[in-house]
């Protein structure tokens, strides 16, 4: 039996649409997750799934919760160790695969992938393991089903030191690492708020503008693919938005009503600019912004 091993849900339903058209028997796995960012110390141990879980609750969906505050109408509340139990599903079936099965893993050619890679040889101890490499201008999570013509049972065999570099590199991150990127041919570990005097410079400027208008700016200029996703930019944001370093307010929107069902509503608007000459009472103002954002957290969290 053949396996095809994605770290994408895009890229998975991609290639289920092919599979399907085209009447292939072989089955398929994916694991949705974002390795670049978060922590990944001690995965292997269900005790550091559930801290990267935690820190995933804390650090990701709250912030989420608060910037978009999502009608209760149409968002469906998952459980709060929903992710961990993505990463038991996951490693599951992966023990269901038969030594003599082979395995097609596809990766794009940055940090996220290549974690997922060494993490899937930690756990997978099946020897027949080929790993396709894109080779095109799109990235593997937006490439159309027809294009799975091309790369089905195509591969590009690591050497046994790559597959050894990137197993070891998973096992081994630290405590502290929780920002990885791709460069130079090697995994980079750097500091969570490495990327934020960057932000702030070209992404802010000294005029207010909507999240998720620098939100797009973000994701279609930074130059580290491996990182350019909402999650990461509304992390920093906000961390930078409770130490001052950048000024936020909120603006509130009126939603009509969109049908008999749905009422409407008032939903607030995040607005972000540089840090600009302020007299003392701005600075308390947004000193106190600061600690509504906090409260804001703590309501969700009571609320679950």
């Amino acid at each position: 039996m053949n396996y095809h091993i994605f770290n994408s849900p895009s890229a998975y339903w991609s290639f289920k649409c092919y599979i399907r058209e085209n009447k292939i028997t072989d089955k398929h796995l994916y694991s949705d997750d974002y390795f670049t960012f978060w922590p990944l110390y001690n995965f292997l141990s269900d005790d550091g799934k559930m801290q990267r879980n935690n820190w995933r609750l804390k650090n990701i969906h709250d912030i989420y919760d608060v910037f978009y505050q999502p009608n209760p109408d149409f968002w469906v509340e998952e459980e709060d160790d929903y992710e961990f139990k993505n990463y038991k599903k996951f490693e599951e079936n992966v023990k269901k695969i038969k030594n003599t099965d082979k395995i097609y893993i596809y990766i794009d050619n940055n940090a996220n992938w290549y974690l997922f890679l060494g993490y899937f040889y930690n756990i997978c101890e099946n020897k027949n393991i080929f790993v396709f490499i894109k080779t095109w201008e799109n990235t593997l999570w937006a490439t159309y089903h027809e294009k799975y013509k091309d790369i089905l049972y195509k591969w590009n065999i690591l050497k046994e030191v790559r597959k050894n570099y990137f197993k070891n590199f998973f096992k081994n991150i630290s405590q502290n690492e929780i920002l990885h990127t791709w460069k130079d041919w090697e995994l980079k570990t750097l500091p969570i708020d490495f990327f934020d005097k960057q932000i702030i410079q070209k992404y802010l400027s000294k005029k207010w503008e909507p999240l998720l208008k620098i939100m797009w700016d973000f994701l279609c200029n930074f130059k580290y693919r491996d990182l350019a996703f909402d999650s990461f930019i509304q992390n920093r944001l906000f961390e930078l938005s409770k130490k001052w370093l950048i000024e936020t307010k909120t603006e509130v929107l009126k939603i009509p009503k969109l049908w008999k069902d749905i009422p409407a509503r008032e939903k607030k608007l995040f607005l972000f600019r540089k840090k600009t000459d302020y007299n003392d009472k701005n600075k308390m103002i947004f000193k106190n912004f600061s600690k509504d954002l906090e409260k804001a957290i703590k309501k969700i969290k009571h609320k679950k």
